[in-house]
């Protein structure tokens, strides 16, 4: 087995030296690695698809069911590192198969669900990777471990650029390792060791299980990451600052959009030697460090060497005077979220023609700025980048040709350092309710179509309260000056299913009294989620699940739409009235006149 692993690495150089690739010395090739049971030269991983599901695929933490970590979607891709035949098999289901992938960014989907080629005798697909018998992984598969509860994902291999979580336990598919990032301040550790799991997507190695790390700082057997999947240089620090250091998004003081802590790492791009001075300091040095697109640190407190009479620091590139920073363009007020926040269910978009995301001057960040909002917000009207579909991973992407509802560059969007009140609804999309209620109204068993969805929905809601968490923190980064509120969504349903609400509650078959509740309480699971991060992540709530009690689709006065008189049900179908909206806007603009006055 030795010498046929041999023979494959030999194949793999080969491969690459054949197709012209120059690796970086002493940085193992990527593209094509010796499988670790046949010794065939593969990719590392291949994109397939999740194909015949009911809807949704989980994410296992081990080659087993009964443990999920995630959820993917009918259609979704899937990036397969490498299979078992020797897995668990999937007895709700009623699959013998043991075949199981593992996924890129970590844990396990049954491969009965995904695109691969058909498995042949031996279990395998062909032209897969096998995953290593002794490990489970190809060397990459490792998990989290001696954490507090959970290990924040930075977009950077230093501290302080938070894009996610991952919690105790959970599994970590590592890319490559760099030994220069930023050390860990806040747990008082010193290793610059951290692990990329995916493309801008960073763990600090000291809480993976990795193999212990050697004298270079580098864990054995995993691959260095080449100067190109670094982003930019590092090896400076926050320093001589009274506990924090502002980040602006210009060179010059005034424009903050997040903080960094004394003694954080920081990697600087490049200089200027004619930004602003620093008068609450009583400074007067110019020189300001580029750390990102739209985000600058004043010099004085970065380890950067001392600057010379020109005011730059040697051998810190000089940022191109051709390209002055971007001017904040932020707004008072931004309104965020999905269909629930866009104004889905008005039946009125005619102030957003054509923009495809089902947006409308009726929702109830508008009503809520039409009632009269405290002064300090200078009678501005909210800007609307709430989007129907949305959910958290898409906030922070282009999405239906829209910028990011969070662009993360600090005042090249509405969203920014002049921003003073933020409004968010989000989550419903994540937990896929558009798509149970499609799947299961026409159906002709649907109370046990419901049950079966809820039950995948409820299980999704458990593992939820992170990615909430992490996306409001980026809201906050993005506006820190920002009073947040988050609200929940209201109950639509009746609690009783009435003779009169006709399709409304199904087309062929009729919900049962013990589906409508069911289906209330997975909605009130995920709002007591979205209460739970929001007091973790330090955002306000505004609390509206009751708000349309009396006023649910089957009422004489309904505040939300029930299906129209055709099936499949229209895109304003399931959503608040113009009256349900014209309800959480009076909340809201109570809760902000009381609050903040």
């Amino acid at each position: 087995m030795l010498q046929l692993r041999l023979v494959a690495r030999v194949a793999c150089a080969a491969a690459l030296a054949a197709g012209g690739l120059v690796v970086a010395a002493g940085t193992p090739a990527l593209a094509c690695v010796p499988d670790d049971v046949t010794g065939q030269c593969v990719p590392p991983t291949q994109t397939y698809h999740v194909d015949g599901t009911d809807g949704t695929l989980a994410v296992q933490r081990d080659p087993k069911v009964g443990d999920p970590v995630r959820w993917l979607r009918e259609g979704d891709a899937v990036a397969v590192v490498c299979q078992i035949n020797n897995g668990g098999a999937d007895p709700d289901d009623g699959l013998a198969s043991r075949t199981w992938d593992l996924v890129a960014g970590g844990g396990w989907v049954y491969d009965h669900f995904v695109t691969t080629p058909p498995q042949g005798a031996d279990g395998f697909s062909p032209g897969v990777r096998h995953c290593s018998p002794t490990t489970g992984s190809p060397g990459g598969g490792y998990h989290v471990q001696g954490t507090d509860g959970t290990l924040t994902v930075q977009g950077r291999p230093a501290v302080d650029h938070v894009v996610g979580s991952l919690r105790e336990g959970d599994p970590v598919q590592v890319v490559c390792q760099v030994n220069d990032g930023g050390a860990d301040p806040y747990d008082g550790l010193t290793s610059r060791t951290w692990d990329k799991i995916g493309d801008n997507r960073w763990v600090y190695d000291w809480f993976v299980s990795t193999p212990p790390q050697g004298a270079d700082g580098y864990s054995p057997g995993i691959p260095h990451c080449s100067p190109t999947q670094t982003p930019g240089p590092t090896g400076y620090r926050i320093q001589g600052t009274d506990g924090s250091l502002s980040v602006q998004s210009r060179p010059e003081t005034g424009h903050v959009v997040a903080t960094l802590r004394e003694g954080a790492g920081v990697s600087v791009i490049c200089q200027v030697n004619n930004g602003g001075a620093d008068p609450y300091d009583g400074l007067t040095s110019r020189t300001w460090d580029k750390i990102g697109d739209n985000r600058w640190v004043y010099d004085w407190f970065v380890s950067t060497p001392q600057q010379g009479t020109d005011g730059f620091s040697p051998g810190v590139p000089h940022c191109d005077s051709a390209q002055p920073p971007a001017v904040d363009t932020s707004v008072p007020f931004v309104a965020l979220g999905d269909s629930y926040a866009a104004g889905l269910g008005t039946y009125d978009h005619s102030g957003f023609p054509g923009d495809n995301c089902d947006r409308s001057d009726k929702t109830y960040s508008m009503v809520a700025a039409n009632s009269g909002l405290p002064t300090w917000l200078g009678g501005a009207k909210p800007v609307i980048l709430a989007c129907s579909e949305a959910t958290t991973s898409v906030l922070t992407q282009v999405f239906k040709g829209h910028p990011p509802q969070i662009d993360q560059t600090g005042g090249s969007g509405p969203l920014g350092a002049k921003t003073r009140l933020v409004t968010l609804t989000l989550g419903g999309n994540d937990v896929d309710f558009a798509g149970i209620l499609t799947r299961c109204m026409g159906s002709a068993t649907i109370n046990s179509c419901f049950g079966g969805e809820l039950d995948k929905a409820d299980a999704f809601i458990d593992d939820f309260e992170w990615t909430l968490v992490a996306t409001y923190d980026a809201v906050r980064v993005a506006a820190p000056k920002a009073h947040v509120v988050v609200l929940t969504y209201p109950q639509i349903f009746p609690e009783t299913a009435p003779f009169y609400c006709g399709a409304s509650l199904g087309v062929i078959d009729s919900i049962s009294d013990t589906t409508l509740k069911r289906i209330r309480g997975t909605w009130s699971r995920l709002n007591a989620v979205i209460k739970a991060a929001a007091a973790i992540a330090g955002v306000s709530v505004l609390d509206v699940e009751d708000a349309f009690k009396g006023h649910d689709f089957c009422a004489g006065s309904p505040y939300a739409n029930g299906l129209p008189a055709s099936w499949p049900p229209n895109r304003e179908s399931y959503h608040p009235t113009v009256a349900g909206y014209a309800e959480e806007g009076r909340r809201l603009a109570d809760l902000v006149r009381s609050t903040w006055p």
